[in-house]
């Protein structure tokens, strides 16, 4: 919460593009608390890969992941999430076999009201969508 809130404001002071990505993991079959873990841990080493330096990818609840994108507009990061959807579909390997269905939910900083992090991070949960299934 606490880089969400500095890139928002740094977004602001320099009026440049703010996305940040939700993407929660089903994991078929449910596995176990601990299966879960590994499975998240090995798709965010995938994921953290295919991000820039800059960007800052953590995990946000129990099978969520949060991706604060700095200085990228909407469609930038649906092009992001469409590859992670793809790397995500080819791990199977690493996740024991288990399909693992990805749905994410994009939103992007507005510079016309004062918006917090809290915000942002409830437009992107409710935009919530599966683009596709492993």
């Amino acid at each position: 919460m606490k880089a969400l809130d500095v890139e928002i404001v740094r977004s602001h002071s320099q009026q440049t593009n703010l996305s940040l990505c939700l993407m929660q993991l089903d994991i078929e079959g449910d596995p176990a608390q601990p299966a879960a873990d590994r499975v998240i841990r090995s798709l965010g080493q995938s994921f953290a890969q295919e991000i820039r330096g800059w960007d800052t990818l953590g995990r946000y609840g129990a099978k969520t992941i949060a991706l604060l994108l700095p200085q990228v507009a909407i469609e930038g990061a649906r092009r992001l999430c469409d590859r992670l959807v793809r790397i995500s579909e080819k791990s199977r390997l690493e996740t024991g076999g288990r399909p693992v269905n990805l749905a994410f939910g994009l939103a992007e900083l507005t510079f016309d009201k004062e918006e917090t992090g809290a915000d942002l991070i409830d437009r992107a949960a409710a935009l919530l969508e599966s683009p596709s299934q492993s």
